[in-house]
This record gives structure tokens, C-alpha cells and sequence, in this order.
């Protein structure tokens, strides 16, 4: 349990950095 709630922020915050670039990619594309 402790390990899960720590680990969601750290992927959350993975899954946004990794958005960003895929948002900055598709703008740059089109």
C-alpha cells in the first residue's frame, strides 16, 4: 500500500511530462 502511494504521483507526473512533449510534437507537426 505505502508503495502504491507513492508510486501514482511519480507516474502521474511522468504521464504529464510525457503529454507535454506529445502536445508540443503534435503542434509543431501541424
Amino acid at each position: 500500500m505505502i508503495y502504491k502511494l507513492e508510486f501514482i504521483p511519480v507516474a502521474k507526473k511522468e504521464w504529464d511530462k510525457l503529454g507535454s512533449i506529445i502536445k508540443e510534437q503534435f503542434k509543431k507537426s501541424y
